[in-house]
């Protein structure tokens, strides 16, 4: 999460830096996927252990066998289903991006606590309480620190990592972000960063809409 800022600069750096050539272009894709994998490969990497290892100790149990293969993966699809329903319909709309991403980091460390509870001794279940509190603490503050200017940017386009004017509303929704912000005299309005429409104010002046 903390990464989730800094990737608009580097990516920014990168779009300014490499040349509007081919060879740049390609480059410069290079550089905004590997961004992308920093972020997000070692949760990735650590949530997709989760499935192999519960498979092999349910598998181990005595009178589990091939069966568990299938409960364990049941349950997955069960919760992936139900985890994207509940971003997308509920926890979206209702958090925000910002405290969404936030929730779920918070559920895994509340899923490993609770894991340490059921199968951890007494001194482990003290030892997770510490950790639990700190990582919710964390994540929220992080959460807290999104730059709405950044999220609106539209870096992939015009090459700055932020807005120069100031964001008066920013929704996420299930296909885009839409954002209005205001520089000077100027409202834009934004989906996805590009801006899509906006209207000149002038004092007795009326509006002047542009699209």
């Amino acid at each position: 999460m903390p990464l989730h800022s800094a990737s608009f600069d580097l990516l920014a750096w990168g779009m300014n830096a490499t040349p509007k050539t081919d060879a740049g272009y390609a480059l410069f894709n290079l550089l905004r996927y590997g961004i992308s994998a920093l972020i997000m490969f070692p949760a990735s990497f650590c949530a997709g252990m989760t499935l192999p290892l519960a498979t092999q100790i349910l598998f181990r149990r005595p009178g589990q066998g091939e069966p568990a293969i299938g409960l364990v993966y049941g349950a997955n699809t069960i919760g992936a289903i139900g985890g994207l329903a509940f971003a997308v319909h509920i926890g979206l709309p209702v958090l925000g991006l910002e405290y969404l991403v936030a929730s779920g980091a918070v559920v895994d460390v509340v899923l490993g606590v609770a894991l340490l509870a059921v199968f951890g001794g007494r001194a482990h279940r003290r030892q997770a309480v510490a950790p639990l509190l700190g990582s919710a603490a964390a994540s929220v503050a992080v959460a807290a620190t999104f730059d709405p200017r950044k999220l609106a940017s539209g870096v992939y386009r015009s090459g700055k990592s932020s807005i120069a004017g100031a964001v008066l509303g920013l929704e996420h929704g299930k296909t885009a972000s839409i954002s209005v912000d205001r520089n000077a005299s100027t409202l834009v309005l934004r989906t996805n960063g590009k801006p899509d429409a906006s209207a000149v104010i002038a004092p007795n002046a009326g509006h002047r809409w542009t699209r």
